[in-house]
């Protein structure tokens, strides 16, 4: 039941409108479903007695129609402007009794469920307050019936004793808890009254929440606050490599490295791109490799470079690798002549079965959080291949999420098991030498079998 200050300064308002508390009511449950679901058009649908004729009155019988109340919206439009809208159409749904259902049926709309009504899921009715009924020498006891499986989505009933408005809301069990409808009721109210005190406020502005609501989402919107990273994929390394050099940070079926060893070892290829390949910061390195030690240090090596990573996968033809190679201008290839065949005559190769003088310190590159870290190409399933950068800032912003809420530390193992040319694989890589994890390098022969 509507609180009565909130009836009386409603019907107030209204009768300067021509409007009655129906109509108003119409026009706040459109603004609801509007603000809800964003379709500019809103279908409910609206019980008619079917007695408009003087010689029905007396006819024994169930005569009510249900036509479709059709509505538009804009969010610009204010609340006064659609209650008048309203208005005029409920005013010619009576005029039309007979011929909207025909034009409706005639459309050839169908509901794909033959048990939901194909016009609207939403019905508005008008139904007269509960009264005592005076029978001579009876005794009158009422009883609530048991409510019937809802019909519609959500079935709104006004009753109306002409002091006060009580709605009644029936919804669908299977698409609303008894919280959710209550709230639904309680939002309708607050439109209604916002909307009778401001009416020539755009309904988009009208407030449907309560205090307590508003602060709870502010406070969802806000989040745990966490402060974007000022560093870069390889410091962040270097910083872990420092803290445990000794811990074990890869591991095979037949070797291991330790941190430090990595370290050593990723400076070593930095600072080969960097003096004997002329690698400036943002240049592309691509690397193909097998699943083996010197790829993690590679992938590091190139960041340290102040370069862009682009993998390739040893499994994808030759024709994908110069495709990608071309498209994104690589300076670089790291690989193996064995593995790199006829590509290192179109992109300089740095074969690492030949680096042994390149020095083991870190090259002084500046690196800025916000630049590339590496290159991803899509499959190309439906066309051409299309590369993706992704920075150092968010890359990392999104491993320190993750390596929170899966709860990595130095003393866990990660398996490093998918394509390298699926950013996925960068995840596994780091997720482990970003906490002091060991990853484990899975043989590739297993990794592509049933068994």
């Amino acid at each position: 039941e509507l609180p009565a200050d909130q009836t009386a300064a409603l019907r107030r308002y209204l009768a300067d409108q021509g409007a009655t508390p129906f109509m108003a009511i119409a026009a706040a449950m459109a603004i609801l479903l509007y603000r809800y679901g964003g379709s500019e058009t809103v279908i409910i649908g609206i019980p008619l007695a079917g007695r408009s004729r003087n010689e029905l009155a007396d006819v024994v019988g169930f005569m009510v129609n249900t036509l479709p109340l059709v509505l538009r919206l804009s969010p610009d439009l204010s609340f006064a402007t659609l209650l008048d809208r309203t208005r005029h159409a409920v005013e010619g749904l009576a005029d039309s009794e007979f011929d909207t259902p025909v034009k409706w049926a005639a459309s050839g709309r169908t509901a794909a469920d033959p048990t939901r009504n194909p016009f609207y899921d939403v019905v508005l009715a008008m139904e007269p307050a509960p009264a005592a009924m005076p029978l001579d020498g009876l005794q009158v006891i009422e009883r609530e019936v048991p409510d019937a499986p809802a019909r519609n989505d959500l079935s709104l009933r006004l009753q109306d004793d002409g002091t006060t408005l009580k709605l009644i809301l029936e919804y669908r069990k299977s698409l609303y808890r008894h919280a959710t409808a209550a709230d639904l009721l309680a939002q309708l109210g607050r439109l209604l009254s916002a909307g009778s005190k401001e009416p020539a406020l755009p309904f988009k502005r009208l407030p449907m929440l309560d205090k307590k609501q508003i602060d709870a989402l502010l406070q969802m919107a806000q989040g745990p606050y966490q402060p974007l990273p000022e560093t870069s994929i390889h410091q962040a390394f270097t910083k872990q490599a420092q803290k445990t050099p000794e811990a074990i940070a890869l591991a095979g079926f037949d070797d291991k490295h330790d941190y430090r060893r990595l370290e050593q070892r990723s400076n070593r290829i930095a600072c080969a791109l960097v003096d004997e390949y002329g690698v400036q910061p943002d240049d592309v390195v691509a690397v193909l490799l097998e699943r083996e030690m010197d790829w993690p240090a590679s992938i590091l090596g190139i960041l340290k470079a102040g370069a862009v990573y682009l993998p390739l996968d040893t499994w994808h033809p030759a024709g994908r690798h110069a495709e990608l190679l071309d498209d994104a201008g690589a300076r670089v290839l790291i690989s193996r002549q064995a593995l790199a065949g006829p590509l290192s005559g179109k992109t300089p190769l740095l074969d690492l079965e030949t680096l042994h003088g390149a020095s083991d310190k870190t090259p002084h590159v500046a690196i800025s959080p916000d630049a590339p870290a590496y290159l991803i190409y899509t499959s190309g399933s439906t066309g051409t291949p299309k590369g993706v950068l992704v920075s150092h800032r968010a890359f990392l912003n999104m491993m320190a999420d993750q390596v929170k809420a899966l709860g990595v530390t130095e003393h866990d193992t990660m398996l490093q098991f998918v394509s390298p040319a699926f950013d996925v694989s960068l995840f596994e890589v780091f997720l482990a030498l970003l906490s002091g994890a060991c990853l484990g390098l899975a043989d590739r022969r297993l990794c592509n079998t049933a068994d």
